[in-house]
């Protein structure tokens, strides 16, 4: 469990998703108190599995949200496109 003693200041979610980024490419094991403080701000307590539990939510939440402002046949081109990437014999 982490104990946050310093203040820090209210993070942007611009921050915030770069923290969570990190986190999730990395581990919260392996990523900085600091930045694992701003992602989970204004909690002061913590453990590393809910710090990665809260970047993987945060960024799954804001992709979501991207993805319904796109037009359809927007959508569409990017399932198309991870399809063929997918489609190849081993």
């Amino acid at each position: 469990m982490h104990h946050i003693t310093t203040e820090i200041e209210k993070p942007t979610l611009q921050q915030k998703t770069s923290c969570a980024l990190f986190i999730s490419c990395h581990g919260a094991t392996f990523s900085g108190i600091k930045t694992k403080a701003i992602l989970m701000w204004p909690a002061k307590q913590f453990t590393d599995t809910q710090a990665q539990k809260e970047a993987s939510s945060l960024l799954g939440e804001i992709h979501q949200s991207l993805l319904n402002q796109l037009p359809q046949h927007e959508i569409e081109k990017i399932g198309k496109r991870q399809a063929e990437r997918l489609s190849f014999d081993l």
